[in-house]
């Protein structure tokens, strides 16, 4: 088999079994799709025959603040300081996620020599300072220059 590349295509609220008592609950998800968005305005048979085509798409749940995150990747525009700093949290507390299952031992630069012990042995990799670093940085902690 080989990859399929996939779309951003939007995002929808679906309704879920979780619903109270006065109607059901809608949950957002991002909308998925092998073949891009269109853009294109149609009028007539041409946008009856457009909707009349079947697209595959997926729905995927995803929570509120991963929404906010995935619309500042799919814009693409360079953030601020203040703005990049109140995003940051966002991707790194959150148990169990990407920033958490990274290789770290493997990924990690010391340039600051720190990676060894008093007797200047190695420290086995699995306590490199890595992981750490990165989440420092993310805070804010080694920006250069003036506070926010």
């Amino acid at each position: 088999e080989s990859l399929q590349k996939i779309h951003l295509v939007g995002k929808a609220m679906v309704p879920t079994t979780k619903g109270n008592s006065k109607g059901e609950k809608l949950s957002p998800c991002v909308v998925l799709s092998s073949t891009p968005a269109t853009t294109t305005t149609t009028t007539g048979a041409a946008q009856q025959q457009q909707d009349q085509q079947q697209q595959q798409c997926l729905l995927i749940p995803i929570s509120n603040p991963q929404l906010k995150l995935l619309s500042f990747a799919v814009q693409n525009k360079p953030l601020s300081k203040s703005l990049l700093l109140t995003l940051n949290p966002l991707l790194v507390n959150r148990d169990g996620s990407l920033f958490d299952n990274l290789p770290w031992s493997a990924w990690t630069v010391d340039l600051q020599k720190r990676n060894y012990d008093a007797a200047r042995n190695a420290i086995l990799p699995q306590f490199h300072l890595g992981k750490r670093d990165a989440f420092q940085r993310f805070g804010g902690k080694d920006w250069k220059g003036r506070s926010v």
